[in-house]
């Protein structure tokens, strides 16, 4: 009887080690699973933080190219301005020059 015990818990001893051994198997097949998953996750995470970090770059080189061209414009414009007010002021300084010569020759004619 002590040998058909010891036979049987043997027995049973096996079937549960086979069956450990099985769900050890699916549990390791579960983590390649899930390893596999999370590392396409950062594959993508990683490509998509490389697409914006470019977009980032060429965004910055772009109002850094448009700052640069806005500057330019700014500086022709002062520079236009600049000329033109130079030729109002002189355009005024004749006229004021013009019109004091024809005060003095009114106030002269008058005088006589």
């Amino acid at each position: 009887m002590l040998d058909g015990n010891i036979t049987s818990l043997s027995g049973q001893s096996l079937a549960t080690f086979s069956e450990l051994s099985t769900d050890i198997e699916g549990i390791e097949s579960e983590i390649d699973l899930v390893s596999a998953a999370l590392d396409s996750t950062g594959q993508l995470l990683e490509s998509e933080i490389d697409l914006v970090s470019g977009e980032s770059v060429a965004s910055a080189a772009f109002l850094t190219h448009e700052i640069y061209e806005l500057e330019s414009d700014l500086d022709s414009t002062g520079q236009l301005l600049e000329s033109e007010i130079d030729l109002v002021s002189k355009a005024l300084d004749s006229t004021g020059q013009l019109l004091e010569s024809e005060i003095d020759l009114v106030s002269g004619a008058l005088d006589s």
